[in-house]
């Protein structure tokens, strides 16, 4: 995987070649047929049913047209697999954070239970691959191949990560997955000399992913679950490959020397946007996750939020007062709601070209120089910025963050200066073929994905592709005069604040002469979706400059920003030390720079309150807590006992805008991985052996993997803080394969992998610091918070295993393969932490003092989760049923 040669590049980690069959002058053909049912699958850890029936099949056949001349061959496989899952919302069964329905919220707790139920996901698919090659004369050879595959994944809807056999999300909120592929390949191999060969290889690729929707239906976001339609659903993308390239191999003397180049574009065409239907988002403020005398804890805190009218148990006056409508809160930090403004559309192409020399120079016998050079140039594309308002907002703006300089949208840069210099050697010191040193070194750049292009192209155009507004829209001003339908005003929160709320700016949406659109009045399922007019409208009421970017968070890209670059080296020894037996080491070195990380620009510099009226006039009170505090959203502060509210960059310099965050795409990001890996090798005629054991440190300060959107820093303005271990971070990592051969034409193999934890990120649960994202961590003193990554989950083991018998057939050169396949031997139950017990809370509070972390924070075990006669739903192992369980035993 390390220190490739110049002839390959667009990555900064190691590539993997795939090779298919080809026809000899022999007709071979082969079938297969897997099948994995339910009954030979145990159920997880949590006693959930993890499968229901995976069958693949295919088969291949291959031959000559004319021998030595022409061949073909040809593959099918189809696979169809149906998993269980179930929706099932936890925290509802949460003790720390419910004590169960009141009369007051049990309308919204039986919302949730209607939508819990037992679904199938499916991933169906099947391909076929053909391939012709013609040997023209000894010096000349042809290969054409075509792939086609199709796959359909119904209620499978996902971004990233396994589907496990429970999950949070309704029905509603999943959808299909699609997917169709086309490709076809050429390649011509010519032999000009003994000593010279040219290979010409030209692609052509065309996918088409159409994503479906269960339901179109406004949806609800919390920490109980989800419901409504997918935040990205639905969406349609097609996109197209070319690719030439071509390598001329020269030998001369000791020299076996490779030039040549590859050109590549890629176009891509989408209908792309979040939040099209509206989605309703809540955060649950600190002082109220936890179930005590004055907090009501997460689950019935978001309860009664939905609940219309106050619960009597939590009035004004209640450091977790229930407000007297639904979602009447101000600002966005504990009741939102986002809604697309776009179209949707977005169209990109991409070019890169490439060009290498490389040479490997057999010195002597026993030494081995590689050396070569290599250089890409990547064309991005370029971004519309006819949204001639939106684009003067951000381009005028001088962002903090930017020490007071601006960033231009209309600009993404064209990376060409990629210089990649690389070289190795291999040296047997004694010429006895028992000893070998290996090294090699080189820089190497990663191509950016096209994916994280479509924001900052289609953001500032009009119309916009994927522009999301939030409400509610930050007013301080005088409320109107309330519409036709609305409640009488001594019912809300505040009789002058009422349209500082989301559910305040709500009624306004039908404008002045209404009907109000009341939330109380509605089901939940039956939530609105609110038109570009409706917001219009609302931001008319409120006597704000009638401007369809009021509330948009837009993305752009960094005018500097560089292709991902990696250093690396390695140097690497192996020894024979007897018959069949060798051990080995290998150490790498990987510094990579440049890595792609998304930040909102659109933040004012954080303070400390350390005092009234310091160290800015806003500060009410001394947070000893000491949190830097963005406080961009007004209303339940989220800053110790200061109500402290500051403005965004974009409104202090345009006062009439007001933009929510402004999302930069830069290249600011950087990642260090170390490893030592031992290895040994035994082998036998009727068996073999390998052991793998790697020790290794993964640091980063962002692990997103082209991450369409969000910020993962706690604070854009520090960044230092979140260099640390990486969540790939696997300090130790063993790995023991083994095949036997038995008597009968038997035989046995088996893999085992064993892992130590990946890191885990501790945070509060909240928006700690007021930037609108809830991904704080907590507090190890005043001041002094966990490192990122501060934390272990739990350990990976796995044992699979194979058992296989070959029946030979009358027919010579006929046989049957008879296999039995055994994944997670051992039924390990492989629990690792789910995200809700990775909250430890604030860890210090506004008063300074130290605060024990969360009685549910990394929490394997509880009592109430035991499989009982009682408690038939529970498990043997009374794990808390908020972790994830691996894959239980298999049979296939």
């Amino acid at each position: 995987a390390y220190g490739y040669s110049a002839e390959f590049g667009r990555s900064t980690g190691g590539i993997m070649n795939a090779v298919t069959k080809s026809g000899t002058n022999d007709w071979h053909g082969s079938a297969f047929f897997f099948n994995r049912h339910k009954n030979m699958s145990r159920k997880d850890a949590l006693n959930r049913k993890a499968l229901d029936s995976q069958n693949q099949f295919g088969g291949s056949l291959g031959g000559p047209l004319r021998r030595d001349k022409t061949f073909l061959f040809g593959a099918a496989e189809a696979q169809k697999i149906s998993n269980p899952r179930n929706v099932i919302f936890r925290l509802l069964d949460t003790s720390s954070s419910f004590s169960g329905p009141t009369a007051f919220n049990t309308p919204a707790y039986n919302f949730y239970r209607g939508l819990q139920t037992g679904f199938k996901t499916t991933n169906d698919a099947w391909t076929v691959l053909g391939r012709w090659d013609e040997q023209w004369s000894s010096k000349h050879r042809t290969g054409v191949r075509y792939h086609y595959s199709t796959n359909t994944g119904k209620n499978a809807a996902a971004s990233g990560g396994n589907l496990n056999p429970e999950t949070s999300e309704a029905l509603g909120n999943s959808g299909t997955e699609g997917d169709n592929q086309h490709s076809i390949s050429g390649q011509w191999t010519g032999i000009f000399s003994p000593r010279v060969v040219n290979e010409f290889r030209a692609q052509y690729s065309l996918e088409r992913r159409p994503r479906l929707a269960n339901a179109l239906q406004t949806g609800i976001s919390n920490s109980i679950g989800v419901m409504g339609t997918r935040s990205f659903l639905p969406t349609t993308e097609k996109d197209y490959r070319i690719q030439i390239s071509n390598g001329l191999s020269w030998n001369i003397a000791t020299h076996s020397i490779k030039f040549g180049g590859d050109y590549n574009h890629t176009f891509a065409d989408q209908f792309f946007k979040f939040n099209q239907y509206g989605i309703f988002g809540m955060t649950v403020p600190s002082a109220c996750q936890n179930l005590t005398a004055t907090s009501p804890g997460s689950a019935a805190w978001l309860l009664n939020v939905l609940s219309p009218g106050q619960d009597p148990a939590f009035p004004n006056g209640n450091a977790c007062v229930d407000a007297q409508h639904r979602f009447e809160y101000s600002g966005t930090s504990t009741s939102r709601y986002d809604i697309n403004i776009g179209n949707g559309l977005a169209s990109m192409a991409m070019d890169t070209l490439s060009f290498f020399v490389q040479d490997s120079w057999r010195i002597t016998p026993r030494l081995t120089l590689n050396y070569g050079f290599r250089w890409e140039g990547y064309w991005n594309p370029s971004p519309e910025v006819t949204n001639t308002v939106l684009y003067n907002i951000v381009k005028s703006t001088p962002f903090p963050l930017l020490s007071g300089n601006t960033t231009d949208p209309a600009v993404i840069p064209d990376n060409l200066k990629q210089p990649m210099p690389r070289i190795g050697l291999a040296w047997d010191p004694w010429g006895n073929g028992k000893t070998v040193f290996r090294a090699n070194a080189g820089i190497y750049y990663a191509q950016t994905p096209l994916l994280l292009f479509a924001g900052p192209i289609n953001n500032f155009r009009t119309p916009a592709g994927d522009l999301t507004v939030r409400l509610p829209f930050a007013f301080s001003g005088v409320c109107p005069a309330l519409p036709p339908g609305s409640p009488a005003i001594g019912t809300f929160q505040s009789a002058t604040n009422w349209c500082q709320t989301l559910y305040g700016q709500f009624l306004l949406a039908n404008g002045a002469a209404g009907p109000a659109l009341d939330l109380d009045a509605l089901a939940l399922g039956s939530l609105p979706t609110l038109t570009l007019t409706q917001l219009t409208n609302i931001g008319t009421a409120l006597g704000l400059t009638v401007d369809p970017n009021r509330g948009a968070a837009p993305i752009t890209w960094s005018s500097n920003y560089e292709s991902p670059r990696s250093w690396q080296w390695n140097i690497a020894w192996e020894q024979e030390i007897a018959r069949g037996l060798s051990i080995g080491a290998d150490y790498a070195y990987i510094n990579t720079v440049h890595l792609q990380r998304n930040r909102d620009f659109n933040l004012p510099t954080p303070v400390v309150c350390t005092g009234v009226g310091t160290p800015v006039a806003a500060c009410t009170a001394a947070d000893l807590a000491k949190r830097p505090c963005f406080a961009v959203s007004a209303g339940l502060s989220p800053c110790g006992s200061s109500t402290l509210t500051q403005l965004r960059p974009t409104v202090v310099a345009n006062p009439t805008s007001a933009l929510n965050s402004v999302q930069l795409r830069e290249s600011t990001s950087h990642a260090f991985y170390r490893s030592l890996t031992m290895r040994a090798t035994f082998r036998r005629p009727k068996y073999q052996v390998q052991a793998f054991y790697t020790l290794s440190k993964n640091l980063s300060d962002d692990d997103n993997e082209r991450d369409a959107g969000g910020q993962s820093a706690v604070n854009s303005y520090n960044l230092r803080d979140e260099y640390g271990l990486s969540r790939l971070d696997a300090k130790h990592l063993f790995v023991l394969n083994s095949v036997v051969q038995f008597p009968w034409d038997f035989q046995v193999s088996g893999l085992a992998k064993l892992r130590s934890g990946r890191p885990l990120d501790p945070v509060t649960g909240s928006d700690s610091n007021g930037d609108t994202i809830s991904n704080d961590r907590p507090f190890l003193s005043p001041g002094v918070p966990f490192a990122r990554n501060s934390f272990r989950d739990r350990p990976f083991y796995n044992v699979d295993m194979r058992v296989s018998k070959r029946i030979k057939m009358p027919k010579e050169g006929v046989f049957f393969n008879i296999t039995v396949d055994f994944f997670n031997l051992f039924d390990i139950d492989n629990v690792a932490f789910g995200s809700f017990l990775k909250r430890y809370g604030v860890g210090v509070n506004s008063a300074g003092a130290l605060v024990a972390p969360n009685s549910t924070f990394m929490q394997l075990y509880s009592p109430s989760s035991c499989l009982t006669a009682t408690n038939p739903k529970g498990n043997k192992g009374c794990y808390d049923t908020s972790n994830i369980p691996g894959l239980p035993f298999q049979m296939q």
